[in-house]
């Protein structure tokens, strides 16, 4: 955010570039660029296809896919995808009400957040194309239905514990260690509902 107000201070600042969609995003950015008067520009809008509903751990992408190898996301991650999955399952419900698809409703949550917002999904085929255009003809998501996916999202991002296991035990000839497992501190989130009337922090 502060980088996108330096720069607006520019002649030719017309929009900002950044990450949004229904699994994660910068809404502060959001918020920012509404501010400035730029449009937003949201990059992985279907978390690489992750919500298109193609994707489970037994149906990934191509190992040498980019998608599989990239640091910068790990929605196809063994061990993360699985807890994405489960996010997107508790929300579909409310994304596909009204006739839309998945797709169609992670488009359509992404408008509901704010008109300056212009999500950038890919496509391979006519008929994903097809897809992406029908989002625009629902258009954004009701305000209530936001409201309860806000809902769904604060109760799956919650701060908990977990019991986590640092490798498995060692168990060859000559060779004997169990690990003792031990609680971290997971989930939680800034989330900032736009316009920012309130930020809650989960």
């Amino acid at each position: 955010p502060a980088i996108v107000r330096a720069m607006a201070d520019g002649p030719h600042m017309v929009a900002v570039e950044h990450e949004l969609n229904v699994l994660r995003g910068e809404l502060e950015t959001l918020s920012v660029a509404e501010d400035l008067g730029l449009a937003s520009l949201n990059r992985t809008p279907l978390a690489m296809g992750l919500l298109s509903g193609r994707y489970r751990p037994d149906a990934l992408p191509a190992a040498d896919d980019v998608r599989r190898n990239a640091p910068w996301w790990d929605f196809f991650d063994e061990g993360a995808m699985e807890r994405w999955l489960e996010r997107i399952a508790e929300a579909r419900t409310e994304l596909t009400a009204d006739g839309r698809s998945l797709v169609q409703g992670a488009l359509g949550w992404i408008w509901g957040h704010s008109p300056a917002t212009l999500p950038l999904p890919g496509f391979r085929t006519v008929a994903q194309v097809q897809e992406n255009v029908g989002a625009a003809e629902h258009g954004p998501l009701p305000a209530e239905r936001m409201e309860r996916i806000q809902a769904i999202l604060r109760r799956t991002c919650r701060r908990r514990t977990q019991v986590a296991v640092p490798y498995s035990p060692a168990l060859e000839p000559g060779l004997l260690y169990m690990p003792e497992n031990f609680e971290v501190e997971v989930g939680g989130a800034v989330v900032f509902i736009i316009d920012v009337a309130h930020f809650e922090r989960l």
